[in-house]
């Protein structure tokens, strides 16, 4: 948190002041709403109780952030106050500004392009079929187990607070299938699968929105998944639409953490299966790929 050390020794207001209401207040740094038809400007001084004076830092629309002086009693200001712009000129005649005490204010970027390293748990992919024998026509499906993974993504976005953002996302993963089940013919079968692995390149729209330190993002696009597998079932198998929902966490001007749920929907060409009870050709329908992911972002 970026902390401005102000030293006053009068107090002026200006002739034609502008109100603001404060809704969040985060250590030095204070959120404000502007009244109806105001307008403001980044370097703008509002003045506040207890002699204390917030410098205008970001505005989007009618939100407005503002970094904090030092107070008689900081305590007292909290939501619900309201504060009014003083001539910036006359206070800076009066304003000694430390800037030895100037530190990095955590998400000050209204943009960023970023490179992520994610942690992929417990992918597990699930479809549905139908499947002939001779001109019987039944229902089964399966399911396959895949381990835990590293992903590499790419990412651009707006960041502004209290705003919608939005951004594009390339990223990929590569992860190992470990064991399947298939269920059919009234029998399930079930065992490790060895050399198979699933390569999945996604591109999508990355949309978020931003309290403060805390943002929602949501993505949605398309994704190449290809299937390594000697099995002609496996292999076929492709991904093909992406959605992900999650939590984000600003850490601080140069690190982001996000928690997401991945969906991807799956597809397979189909083939031929061989049980106990006989051989039957397997026409899938669209199954579901789904993991959780923690990803850490470098912030450019």
């Amino acid at each position: 948190m970026r902390r401005l050390s102000l030293l006053f020794s009068v107090f002026l207001l200006a002739g034609n002041s502008v109100a603001a209401t404060i809704i969040d207040v985060d250590g030095t740094n204070v959120d404000f709403a502007l009244d109806a038809g105001e307008k403001i400007s980044v370097g703008d001084v509002l003045s506040l109780p207890e002699n204390c004076f917030a410098k205008v830092t970001t505005v989007s629309g009618r939100r407005v952030s503002a970094l904090l002086g030092t107070c008689a009693d900081p305590s007292k200001i909290i939501p619900g106050i309201v504060a009014n712009t003083v001539d910036v000129e006359e206070v800076e005649k009066n304003v000694k500004i430390d800037e030895s005490k100037i530190e990095p204010l955590a998400s000050t970027k209204e943009s960023y392009f970023s490179i992520g390293l994610g942690l992929v748990f417990s992918p597990k992919a699930k479809m549905d079929f139908k499947y002939y024998s001779g001109a019987t026509q039944l229902s089964g499906n399966a399911e396959f187990d895949f381990g835990s993974a590293i992903s590499l993504n790419g990412e651009w976005s707006q960041f502004k607070k209290y705003s919608w953002n939005n951004g594009v996302l390339l990223s990929y993963v590569n992860m190992k299938l470990d064991k399947g089940t298939v269920a059919l013919a009234g029998q399930s079968s079930s065992g490790t699968i060895a050399d198979s692995d699933l390569s999945i390149l996604t591109a999508a729209y990355a949309g978020k929105y931003r309290w403060h330190t805390f943002y929602l993002p949501v993505y949605a696009g398309l994704s190449n998944g290809i299937l390594n597998s000697k099995d002609q079932f496996l292999k076929s198998v492709t991904t093909r639409v992406f959605v992900a929902l999650g939590a984000g966490y600003v850490i601080n001007d140069i690190l982001n953490l996000e928690t997401m749920l991945n969906v991807h929907t799956t597809y397979s060409a189909g083939g031929t299966y061989t049980s106990s009870s006989g051989t039957y050709t397997l026409v899938p329908e669209v199954g579901s790929l789904t993991y959780l992911q923690i990803v850490i972002k470098a912030i450019f």
